[in-house]
């Protein structure tokens, strides 16, 4: 029976499915992805998007294989109205985080296959 019998369009597409969820603490040193407790380096190599949101304190964060520091690197500002979405195994696999104040802070990470 097609999707649309269901109310979902046929041509729409399944939502990404969460493979992992982790939290870790980021200070003065870069954090990579593979450091995050709760993410197993299965998922992190299967996942082709990651869903990160800052919760406590704006963060920076690299995703081309270089080293963030506390004015390089994407903001992560924990005032966003939605999380931010790394698109791609490689760039899923290359997350680094580092705070961007004197202040610690936490990140979320959620790990999806599309």
């Amino acid at each position: 029976m097609p999707h649309s019998s269901y109310g979902i369009p046929a041509n729409s597409k399944a939502a990404p499915a969460v493979l992992d969820q982790g939290l870790v603490a980021v200070s003065s040193t870069a954090v990579l992805i593979a450091d995050v407790t709760g993410l197993s380096a299965e998922n992190i190599a299967l996942a082709d998007r990651a869903v990160i949101t800052a919760i406590t304190q704006p963060l920076r964060y690299t995703y081309d294989g270089t080293v963030p520091t506390i004015v390089n690197g994407h903001q992560l500002n924990i005032t966003a109205d939605k999380p931010t979405v790394i698109k791609g195994k490689i760039s899923v696999g290359n997350l680094k985080f580092i705070r961007q104040t004197g202040t610690d802070g936490v990140v979320l990470i959620t790990l999806e296959r599309t």
